[in-house]
């Protein structure tokens, strides 16, 4: 872990970089709770490796002093899979869920990991390639990603407390944001097969949102992504896409839409650049969004700002000459304006930038608690989750949890710096399966 104390434009600021790791979702409720989860290469050994996993989980949780570590089930420590976390959906400091891909070159499945307070259940495998999650309640979670198996073009999970069902969705969710559970939604799409779309569920069904001209030819939207949505309030939700170069030679853009209670309608984007994280709550009525202008070794990282009927940027701030490419963003609530992100580097072994606003993780506080390679670090108020084997269980069989000991880790739109990190530690991240032509939507029983 290295510091960062550099003053940098509006507040926003490299506070600390995980040396190694690749941060694979990112979630913050409050100034004091927070949840990140990536992977590393547990054996330096073998990093890099075309042919070895040896990766491992981390799970880090915020408590408003330092990101202290959470060691995860032993199955996910130094694993002779190839895996990466793809999401991290929680709703405090006691219920977390890390869902991480597994599998031998690609994505064979999906293990939901929830860290329940006292210790993780038993991990629930989801035959999917998960994209994204969102935990609506304590008591709840939605995930949505590409089925495992050829025809559908989706897939959806949901967990409601005591039992798991899933199905098929019309397309491939890529974003998900929640206000409650019987307000939630899901974008996703554009994968070059399924048109773009957004759903909303009422408590009861899931319905289609037509979507407004987006000024962009439909065979060039079959390659836009949906990077994120935020519920700024009642009836109030807005997202970004991410475009690709076109055949009409446009270059990477971002389209900014907003729902109004009744329809999605267009934010004019003033700037260039594709969105490469989510779009995020300002907690104000405004959002902050990261975009990236040029490609390659000449491309810009900025943190882009509505407030007011009105758009801002500022540079993402550099660390060791280098600025990371942020593809996490996300808000505290309580109109408490902090924001955390998370953006990869090349220094720091390959590592990930901690940026913060408004405060957040000041220099002064403690450090990283972290013990790479280990099987055992430390984790919330100096404990350590106890080392488990137990296999994953498919979804709708039972959970049990696993007790702690008491004695103690997408190529950008617009091209990246540098190939995409396989995992970021030098282990591979499984790639996502093949693609089979989508059928129609056979709605779960939810």
């Amino acid at each position: 872990m290295t510091a960062w104390k550099q003053a940098d434009p509006a507040g926003w600021r490299i506070s600390q970089v995980l040396a190694g790791v690749t941060v694979g979702g990112l979630w913050a409720g409050s100034p004091t709770d927070a949840w990140l989860a990536g992977d590393e290469c547990a054996d330096p050994a073998t990093c890099g490796s075309a042919a070895a996993g040896n990766g491992t989980v981390v799970v880090r949780h915020w408590d408003g002093r330092a990101w202290r570590a959470v060691t995860p089930p032993r199955s996910y420590i130094d694993s002779p899979l190839d895996q990466g976390v793809v999401a991290v959906a929680a709703t405090s400091g006691s219920n977390a869920w890390v869902l991480a891909a597994r599998g031998t070159d690609t994505v064979a499945y999906t293990d939901a990991l929830h860290w329940t307070g006292n210790g993780w259940a038993v991990p629930v495998r989801l035959d999917a390639a998960i994209q994204t999650a969102v935990a609506p309640s304590p008591t709840q979670l939605w995930a949505f990603g590409e089925p495992s198996w050829s025809g559908p073009p989706g897939f959806v999970a949901h967990f409601n407390g005591r039992t798991w069902t899933h199905g098929s969705f019309p397309f491939n969710g890529t974003a998900t944001a929640a206000r409650s559970g019987g307000d939630v939604w899901v974008g996703g799409g554009g994968d070059g097969v399924t048109r773009l779309g957004f759903e909303h569920w009422n408590g009861r069904r899931w319905r289609a949102t037509p979507l407004p001209d987006l000024g962009v030819p439909a065979r060039d939207l079959l390659w836009a992504t949906v990077s994120g949505l935020a519920d700024v309030g009642p009836g109030d939700v807005w997202a970004d896409i991410s475009t690709s170069a076109d055949a009409s030679g446009n270059r990477p853009g971002t389209i900014i839409l907003r729902w109004n209670g009744k329809a999605w309608f267009r934010i004019a984007f003033p700037y260039a650049g594709g969105a490469s994280a989510p779009v995020a709550s300002d907690g104000h009525g405004g959002i902050w969004l990261a975009t990236a202008s040029g490609t390659g070794d000449n491309a810009t990282e900025w943190f882009d700002h509505y407030a007011g009927g009105r758009w801002t940027r500022v540079r993402v701030p550099s660390g060791d000459g280098e600025q990371p490419e942020v593809l996490y963003l996300t808000s505290t609530s309580g109109g408490a304006r902090s924001m955390w992100a998370a953006g990869q580097v090349d220094f720091a072994s390959d590592g990930e930038a901690i940026l913060t606003y408004g405060g957040l993780g000041r220099p002064g506080s403690a450090g990283l608690v972290s013990a790479r390679g280990s099987a055992r670090a430390v984790g919330r108020r100096g404990r350590v989750a106890a080392d488990t084997s137990q296999p994953a269980v498919k979804a709708g069989e039972s959970q049990r949890t696993i007790r702690a000991s008491e004695s103690r880790r997408a190529v950008r739109a617009g091209g990246s710096k540098r190939a995409v990190r396989a995992g970021g530690s030098g282990c591979r991240r499984p790639t996502r399966p093949g693609r089979g032509r989508g059928r129609s939507w056979s709605s779960p029983s939810f």
